[in-house]
Parts: structure tokens; C-alpha cells; sequence
């Protein structure tokens, strides 16, 4: 199962997909001074309370930020808690390159290639 997070300013989405398809999904407020280990109570509280999930096994990770205290925690998250699991992260910059980027790493991780966290870069269009 493929956990993908969207962090907003305002809010943050997070999905479960197998395959293609979302299982599950959630909106929590995006709290800019929340800590790695307040997000990981926060999230595992989610995965654990779902109908849908009887029992979730998080073998990726996709994670878009444009708020990089949230950010920062969220890769200490990753690292402490999901360690052993692939994780993808987008940062704000040029988004072409961002999703040029993004298109690499998903066919990479279809192709079974190692494990690893890959930094990325797209930028929010105004």
C-alpha cells in the first residue's frame, strides 16, 4: 500500500492506495509546530481506527510539502518510524523538473529498484 500525504497550509490530505485505486483517505489541519513523534501518533492512530484497513502495511511513501517546518518533521517521521520503508518527497522549486523527477522515481519504484528516500523539488503555480 502506497501512503501519499499532501501538506497544505491550511490542510493536509493523506490517502492509502493499493494499486490504483484510494482505499482510504483523511484531512487533517496542518499544524506547523507538531513534532515527528506527535504526526507518527497522529497517523498510526489513523491507519489503526480505519474500517477499511484491517491491516495496513505501508510499503511507500509520497509526500508533497509546501511547509517546511512540517516538512522537516515529516522526513524525521519517515526516518524514526517508517525507516525501512521507500519514501518520495517534494519540495517546493521548478515544478517541471519536480514531475520530471516524480515520473523517474514512480517507474523506478515499479521496476522493484532499492529502497531509499528521494528528494524532489516542484514549486506551487499562482
Amino acid at each position: 500500500m502506497l501512503l501519499t500525504i499532501d501538506v497544505g497550509n491550511t490542510n493536509t490530505v493523506l490517502g492509502v492506495f493499493e494499486g490504483e485505486q484510494v482505499i482510504e483517505h483523511w484531512r487533517i489541519a496542518t499544524d506547523p509546530v507538531r513534532t515527528a513523534d506527535e504526526l507518527a501518533v497522529v497517523l498510526q492512530g489513523l491507519l489503526a481506527q480505519s474500517a477499511v484497513l484491517k491491516d495496513p502495511d505501508i510499503t511507500g511513501i509520497a509526500l508533497c510539502s509546501t511547509v517546511p517546518s512540517v516538512l522537516h518533521e515529516m522526513r524525521e517521521m519517515f526516518q524514526r518510524y517508517y525507516g525501512d520503508v521507500p519514501a518520495l518527497i517534494i519540495e517546493p522549486a521548478e515544478i517541471e523538473e519536480g514531475v520530471a523527477k516524480l515520473e523517474r522515481a514512480i517507474k523506478r519504484a515499479r521496476d522493484g529498484h532499492p529502497r531509499g528516500v528521494d528528494r524532489f523539488t516542484t514549486t506551487s503555480v499562482t
